[in-house]
Parts: C-alpha cells; structure tokens; sequence
C-alpha cells in the first residue's frame, strides 16, 4: 500500500493537472468519452457494454481524487 506522503502527492498531483484551463477542457472530453452523465448500456451487445462500464469507471476515478483533500487524512486512507 502506498505510504500516506505517496497519496498525498498524488492527489496534489491529479489537482495540478485538472485544475488549468487545459486540463478542464480534457476533463470534459473524458467526461463524454467515458460515459460520465450517459448510459453506457448497449442492449445488442452486453460485452460493450462491460467495456462502457470500464471507461466510465476512469472518469469516476479521477473525479474522486479531485473530490479529495491532499491534507486530510481521512480522505486519502478511504476506499475506493
């Protein structure tokens, strides 16, 4: 498991880079990209839909660690 300093960097790290103007309009591309506000669901193919599902779940890990506060503690030992 990373060491607590680790993650903390890391989570400074992901606001560094979506935090400029570049980085929010990557942001919103990945948002539609990875399913973010839309179904991902495909009923013709139920493995497209597994692979929707794992694009979305990229989106939703980067807006979890920017949820998150490099110095709180708490945050950074919750789970995912």
């Amino acid at each position: 498991m990373p060491k607590q300093k680790d993650i903390s960097q890391l989570i400074k790290d992901y606001l560094e880079t979506f935090n400029t103007d570049a980085g929010k309009r990557v942001l919103e591309d990945l948002s539609t990209l990875c399913y973010e506000n839309r179904s991902s669901f495909i009923s013709e193919n139920p493995y497209h839909t597994v692979h929707n599902e794992g694009l979305r779940q990229v989106i939703l890990h980067i807006r979890r660690q920017l949820a998150k506060n490099p110095f709180e503690k708490r945050q950074l030992e919750a789970k995912e």
